[in-house]
């Protein structure tokens, strides 16, 4: 029995460099545009002071989609994670006094029980959670009461922000402010 062995052509290197740097850059665009495209995308703010110290606030920013949002898909009463995904992160290095009630330097998830009047805005130490599920009343660090704003601009996609000592929030026809002095 007489076998025939063939050796193959031998393979052009560059033709594989190039193929494996054209999918991955392919891979890196399609893994861009859907960021850019989620429905609820990550958005972060940042403030930072002259003396070093900073805010922050980072978060899920959902969009109303012509969806009714306000006591709907944000039922009053109940505990929501001001956002989408994860919840929302305040982050300050200075000490705060919000509402007479000091709020000390770290980092806080953001919840919020709205009602139709007056929405409860809360700061909780466990910052580190998913939506509100593992959410526990016991790690509140503050609750403050705040009186909404009903406004006549249609702010599709939740913003939130922090401008001259100020925590804004605004979506669809509700907007609130929450001020802050800084204790640095």
């Amino acid at each position: 029995m007489n076998t025939k062995c063939t050796i193959p052509r031998q393979i052009d290197q560059s033709r594989i460099i190039w193929f494996f740097a054209l999918t991955i850059l392919s891979c890196s665009c399609a893994s861009i545009s859907n960021k850019e495209n989620k429905p609820s995308p990550f958005v972060t703010d940042t403030v930072k002071y002259d003396n070093g110290n900073m805010m922050a606030i980072a978060y899920s920013s959902p969009s109303a989609r012509d969806r009714e949002v306000w006591n709907q898909l944000v039922p009053y009463g109940e505990l929501w994670r001001t956002g989408a995904n994860e919840a929302t992160v305040f982050t300050t290095t200075i000490d705060l006094l919000i509402s007479n009630d000091t709020l000390k330097a770290g980092k806080y998830s953001v919840f919020t029980i709205p009602n139709d009047e007056e929405w409860t805005i809360i700061f909780n130490k466990d910052w580190e959670q998913w939506g509100a599920y593992g959410y526990n009343q016991q790690d509140d660090a503050l609750r403050i009461t705040v009186l909404p704003t009903i406004t006549d601009k249609h702010q599709e996609e939740m913003t939130i922000a922090i401008r001259n000592d100020q925590f804004l929030f605004h979506w669809k026809n509700i907007s609130y402010a929450i001020s802050m002095t800084r204790l640095d």
